[in-house]
């Protein structure tokens, strides 16, 4: 095979231009693969890369289930609902007569878990003013005693009024057998009685009155 040498005048123009874009891109090519060997690692050992931080989860709302009301409580001492001096300033003349503490068992049958009467007045056989504190298990059997007390007494011939007491809702009975005010405070209950002629015209006003006392003062 015949050797070809530039100076023979035998190599093309044209393969002049591709031997020295080949031996450019050849020196281009070990220049990159020097560059990547000199930025690897020793030993082969893989750099470790940062992991993408991880965005927190928003904390997702709770929805909490209301609470039952705790077991109501019952006043120890009737002077803490109503102290003498509070009753004949409503009343408008002085009260004769013994104030009485009386605590009931409860009921579990009706959800009553506890009752106190304070008597006001008390002279024998008479009982000027009671007020009736009961407590129970839920609100719902507290209403539905108020319900029951109030048609018990329409049934005994008394007309009704409707009232407010601490802006809850409350009933007035006026009948032949004394009057009555009865409200519930949460899972209690509050009665006022009157005796029949303990309150005259301002049965109705003097109820009221008392009421708001005894509410002021509940434990």
């Amino acid at each position: 095979m015949l050797g070809i040498h530039p100076s023979d005048g035998l190599w093309p123009y044209g393969d002049q231009v591709r031997l020295s874009w080949m031996a450019g891109g050849l020196l281009f090519v070990t220049l990159a693969a020097c560059s990547q060997t000199s930025n690897a690692p020793p030993g082969g050992v893989k750099v470790p890369t940062t992991a993408p931080s991880k965005t927190k989860a928003s904390p997702t709302a709770t929805h909490t289930t209301p609470k039952a009301p705790s077991r109501a409580s019952l006043p120890t001492d009737c002077t803490l609902l109503l102290t003498h001096a509070s009753v004949n300033r409503v009343l408008g003349r002085t009260l004769a007569g013994q104030t009485t503490y009386i605590k009931a068992l409860p009921e579990p049958s009706i959800g009553r878990t506890g009752r106190v009467s304070c008597r006001y007045g008390v002279s024998g056989k008479s009982v000027p003013i009671e007020v009736d504190i009961s407590g129970y298990e839920t609100v719902a059997q507290a209403t539905n005693r108020v319900k029951i007390s109030v048609a018990a007494e329409v049934d005994g011939g008394a007309h009704t009024t409707q009232t407010t007491i601490a802006h809850e809702p409350a009933t007035i009975t006026i009948g032949p057998d004394g009057s009555l005010l009865i409200y519930g405070s949460v899972n209690r209950t509050v009665a006022v009685t009157l005796a029949p002629g303990t309150g005259g015209t301002r049965t109705p006003t003097i109820l009221k009155q008392l009421g708001e006392l005894v509410v002021a003062n509940l434990p």
